[in-house]
């Protein structure tokens, strides 16, 4: 699950910001500040597998397994 706050389009004029959060925690935890961040630029705040408003993952997730899931939610 991915949370998106974004400016007018034509404010956007600074790299996207990626916001991850601790486990077991959820990109809610940036519901507060993201608003204030995302006045030039898109922000992102992701849940990671098992965390927030995400699936669970099947089993425990390896480190790999958690990066390899971050990537396909960025692509």
């Amino acid at each position: 699950n991915a949370r998106l706050w974004a400016p007018a389009a034509a404010r956007e004029t600074r790299p996207p910001l990626l916001c991850l959060h601790q486990n077991p925690r959820s990109g809610r935890d940036f519901a507060r500040i993201a608003p204030w961040l995302a006045t030039d630029r898109l922000v992102c705040a992701l849940d990671t597998p098992g965390c927030g408003d995400s699936d669970p993952p099947p089993g425990p997730a390896s480190i790999e397994e958690l990066a390899g899931a971050l990537g396909e939610a960025l692509q």
